[in-house]
């Protein structure tokens, strides 16, 4: 009598695991389930490889985010706090441009400083502009020791329309005990307190 073997190959849901049985004989387990597990493990090992590491363009859009949040942060958080630390810094510029004017005009008229509007103010600090009670500068600076006319960029009234209509909104003086003069910004912001003295 012929021997006969009926197998039932019978799959687990959801799985790639198979039972194998039979009336009679036996064939392995293992080698079903071996072939399917080598298919699990390829499969993860290509999901971790498609995982792992980062591109160069994506470096650089992550770098580039970083930068415009960076940016922008800037400007959001006390803009007007950040507005008014560059115009302190022009007003700090402006007072030292004046003031090396006023020294390059002092070292070719040998220690003194020769202006038709007369000497510098001395005690008192004077605004330097070109209307009445003010120290009219211009002549004696421009346009032979600067170039650039500075004045304050906020202070109402400051301005340049020519030598004779000006308003710096910028003080000078001159101290007499140590020949030394200070040109200085008295309507900087947040406190400040800028000027140069030479």
């Amino acid at each position: 009598m012929r021997n006969t073997h009926h197998f039932h190959l019978k799959k687990f849901v959801d799985s790639d695991c198979f039972v194998v049985s039979g009336a009679s004989g036996f064939t392995p387990l293992e080698s079903v389930v071996a072939h399917n597990g080598n298919k699990s493990h390829a499969r993860e090992r290509g999901a971790l490889s498609s995982l792992t590491g980062f591109t160069l363009i994506e470096v650089c859009i992550t770098v580039g985010l970083v930068a415009l949040l960076s940016v922008s942060l800037f400007f959001i958080v006390s803009p007007a706090k950040r507005f008014a630390d560059a115009r302190n810094q022009k007003r700090l510029s402006d007072v030292n441009a004046v003031l090396n004017a006023v020294s390059q005009n002092i070292g070719d008229y040998k220690g003194t400083f020769f202006c038709p509007s007369g000497p510098i103010p001395i005690a008192t600090s004077t605004r330097m502009a070109s209307g009445a009670g003010s120290y009219n500068i211009f002549p004696c600076i421009y346009p032979a020791y600067i170039q650039q006319i500075p004045f304050d960029p906020q202070v109402i009234g400051a301005h340049f329309t020519s030598i004779s209509d000006y308003d710096l909104g910028y003080f000078i003086v001159l101290n007499t005990a140590n020949n030394r003069v200070t040109v200085s910004a008295p309507f900087a912001e947040d406190g400040a307190n800028i000027f140069a003295t030479r």
